[in-house]
């Protein structure tokens, strides 16, 4: 790329390949060479097809971003494999990052075999199908029906449609769902590290005027941080929306660097019973988002 493209060029040093698919987050410099960019990398790699550029943010509901393709075949429909499973899904119409591959392995060894999992926001399925795999118990939700769609498909890809339960819905809806239901469960996963920190209101007061299980769950949420303390942060971060302290027993894993101030961050503890046993809080006591 270098002999090719102008020396005040800014190249690009990676992408994230997901199945056949090369993505790229081109700056506003490189634009002007994106074909050319896109073209060695499909000349360079035998296994990309197609080669895409994201053209903005994030969109915070379904967690999508527009694409466009730069090079090769206009397929975004993917199948890979990860932790063990195949994953099929279209790349344009769900969330998917290829460098959470280590993050996701990472937790499936963390919840032993046999306990019973709510995923909150589960997308294609990530951590849902390898932890059904290793014999777990998953509810498993997703508020865009497109990722929900390939959920379902996911499970049946990997022989595992009895033990993934698949919903589309808001994520407090689907705890209160399951609560009212009679489902408990050992462990929440909450991955939507945008604004998963602020789903934690859901359980201030969860089980207030009903059985309360006698072990509460662990939680596991993602969240960001660029603060100076990025677990202090966190934890200040979800005890607001918690509505009470922390136990003293919390794990912080520092997942991945979005950027050189910003951190990923997964915070791990235990469902305090004070606070899921509280009477719910007032409009007025409630964090704003």
């Amino acid at each position: 790329l270098r002999r090719l493209l102008p020396a005040s060029a800014d190249i690009p040093s990676s992408f994230e390949l997901a199945g056949h698919v090369a993505h790229l987050n081109l700056r506003d410099e490189a634009l002007p060479f994106k074909h050319v960019i896109g073209q060695v990398l499909l000349d360079k790699n035998p296994a990309v097809r197609t080669v895409v550029n994201k053209l903005s943010s994030i969109d915070t509901q379904f967690r999508t971003f527009p694409l466009e393709v730069i090079a090769g075949d206009d397929d975004l429909d993917v199948e890979l494999r990860e932790s063990g499973a195949r994953f099929r899904f279209n790349y344009r119409e769900v969330y998917w990052n290829s460098r959470l591959q280590m993050e996701h392995a990472r937790l499936v060894r963390l919840i032993p075999a046999g306990a019973t999992v709510c995923d909150m926001m589960a997308g294609v399925g990530p951590f849902a199908v390898p932890l059904a795999m290793k014999g777990c118990t998953v509810y498993a939700n997703d508020l865009n029906p497109a990722s929900h769609r390939y959920l379902v498909e996911n499970a049946r890809l990997n022989k595992m449609q009895r033990r993934v339960h698949a919903f589309n819905m808001d994520g407090r809806d689907f705890v209160r769902r399951l609560r009212d239901e009679g489902k408990p469960f050992d462990y929440v996963v909450m991955n939507l590290p945008q604004t998963a920190v602020e789903f934690l209101d859901v359980f201030h007061g969860l089980y207030h005027d009903t059985p309360t299980p006698a072990k509460l769950p662990t939680i596991f949420v993602y969240g960001f941080s660029d603060a100076d303390d990025t677990v202090a942060d966190m934890k200040q971060q979800a005890e607001r929306y918690l509505g009470g302290p922390l136990p003293p027993a919390v794990t912080a894993h520092d997942v991945r660097h979005v950027s050189p101030k910003k951190h990923m961050l997964c915070l791990g503890f235990e469902l305090p019973r004070d606070v899921a046993c509280a009477p719910p809080r007032s409009a007025a006591a409630a964090p704003a988002p």
